[in-house]
């Protein structure tokens, strides 16, 4: 039996009680003193409701801090927007350190290039948001884990594995080979829709813990009533139905929007519906800012902005949603094109 440990809150205050609470009733954390912790939150890009909110953030930890432990903060945000925009965003005056996995070196774990750092830690806590998600439906404590990859080969596995169901069949594999040993979901406020960066805020109210990243994913799943989930999807075809119990209140929740280009739970199916229904990015000129993060970010070099317009090469474009992922001005969103060629 898997356990899934569930706090309502109506927002981010006296988190320290809600946190502590749920991590006292799931039976603490075998943390020491002197310890160095790592605190992995969801730092996808500097705008302040697609990231773990720093509040929550501070208040795990102060709690390690009265464990004794020594925190440290980190990630690899995929738009590679520098710590600043992260500063600005409210996690600026942490008196820890605070860096990105890209300034470092990288190691080998079962065939994936995860930074060096990782080795570091005697204690690693998962921090994601409560998102949707273009390609993966959701985006919540194993795609948190992505963020252990630094840099450029994050947009190599983007071209390798093109659709939503071969993405999560990779992020799978990834949650196979490296271990955190606590996730603490950041469900508060999170974002429905054309997530992870450019969907709608959405109060949703609830804190969750599981030492199992995949049980968060799971749980939040059957929540939310969500069976089109490939993670979900996978974690089945391997191991058949997760035997879970939901420890602790679940408020009254919203229905939560799921993203525009939801994809098919069979990877054949997938593939034919990619061959006659395109679900391409397309530009919404008056929000762009011209800032070239979708430029820089796009995987195969579709996009380019050329005399202040965004240009995209369909033909180039695998649908990954890298662009709409990295830009934080809502300037792309996802137009269906039926038929066999999109120029």
């Amino acid at each position: 039996m898997k356990e899934l440990y569930i706090y309502p809150s109506d927002g981010y205050y006296n988190l320290n009680k809600k946190i502590g609470d749920l991590i006292e009733a799931s039976g603490g954390l075998k943390i020491k003193s002197g310890d160095k912790v790592l605190l992995k939150p969801n730092l996808i890009a500097g705008k302040p409701i697609a990231i773990t909110h720093p509040l929550f953030v501070r208040a795990v930890a102060e709690i390690i801090e009265d464990y004794g432990g020594k925190v440290e903060i980190a990630d690899s945000p995929g738009s590679g927007e520098d710590i600043d925009s992260f500063i600005s965003a409210g996690y600026g005056g942490f008196s820890y350190p605070f860096y990105k996995f890209d300034d470092f070196g990288v190691i080998n774990i079962n065939g994936f290039p995860i930074t060096e750092k990782i080795n570091e830690y005697d204690f690693i806590i998962n921090l994601p948001k409560l998102k949707t998600h273009l390609l993966t439906v959701l985006t919540l404590g194993v795609k948190n884990l992505f963020g252990f990859i630094p840099g450029r080969p994050k947009k190599n596995y983007h071209i390798e594995y093109p659709d939503g169901y071969s993405f999560s069949e990779m992020l799978f594999s990834l949650y196979r080979s490296v271990k955190t040993d606590v996730t603490i979901l950041d469900g508060i406020v999170g974002m429905e829709g054309d997530g992870p960066t450019n969907g709608t805020k959405v109060k949703i109210g609830i804190i969750a813990l599981a030492r199992d990243p995949m049980v968060i994913d799971y749980g939040i799943s059957e929540i939310f009533k969500i069976e089109n989930f490939p993670l979900r999807n996978i974690y089945e075809e391997h191991f058949g139905k997760m035997d879970i119990e939901i420890i602790g209140d679940i408020p009254d929740i919203p229905e939560i929007k799921l993203p525009s280009s939801r994809i098919s739970r069979m990877p054949r199916i997938g593939k034919i519906r990619r061959l006659l229904i395109h679900k391409k990015p397309i530009p919404i000129r008056k929000n762009c800012t011209l800032c070239r993060s979708c430029e820089v970010n796009c995987p195969t070099k579709a996009i380019s902005i050329e005399y202040g317009n965004i240009y995209i090469n369909y033909k180039r474009c695998i649908e990954c949603y890298t662009c709409l992922e990295v830009c934080a001005f809502n300037a792309l969103k996802v137009k269906k094109f039926i038929g066999f060629r999109v120029r």
